[in-house]
């Protein structure tokens, strides 16, 4: 744990109220990093996990060119699950990112996921509106429970 030294005007070569300042920024800083208790990272993503037993797990999904099926006037297609890089004690909160301004991967948008689990997060489907083939690739993250 960091130890702050308290400056004193007259005794110090430097602002004693800058130098306050400084200190009391680089304590909270390192209060900040001390409520972190673990990371890393596997193939399946990165995760974080707090103090508090919060959770962050993070990764990518990337496919290769895939065929859409006809899903009523739109193309669907059913990106399996994914496991998380680490295992959460209760279902976590997931958000997506699908659209990617990259010509490399040609959809329109990520329409939502189920039967998520602790481990897994579910089965994503991509929806686009013309075309039936195309590349994925959808940024995830997890927030949740380690403890």
């Amino acid at each position: 744990m960091y130890e702050k030294t308290n400056w004193i005007d007259g005794e110090t070569p430097l602002s004693a109220q800058n130098m306050n300042k400084i200190e009391n920024q680089l304590e909270q800083n390192t209060n900040d990093i001390a409520g972190i208790i673990a990371s890393g990272s596997n193939d399946n993503g990165i995760w974080v996990k707090f103090e508090d037993g919060t959770m962050i797990c993070r990764g990518v999904v990337t496919t290769g060119n895939v065929t859409f099926v006809a899903w009523g006037s739109l193309y669907q297609y059913e990106v399996p699950s994914v496991s998380f890089p680490s295992s959460f004690i209760d279902v976590p909160h997931i958000d997506f990112t699908s659209n990617n301004p990259s010509t490399e991967y040609n959809y329109c948008l990520e329409a939502g996921t189920y039967q998520t689990t602790k481990s897994e997060t579910g089965i994503m489907r991509v929806v686009r509106p013309l075309a039936t083939t195309g590349r994925i690739q959808i940024k995830w993250t997890a927030i949740g429970r380690w403890k």
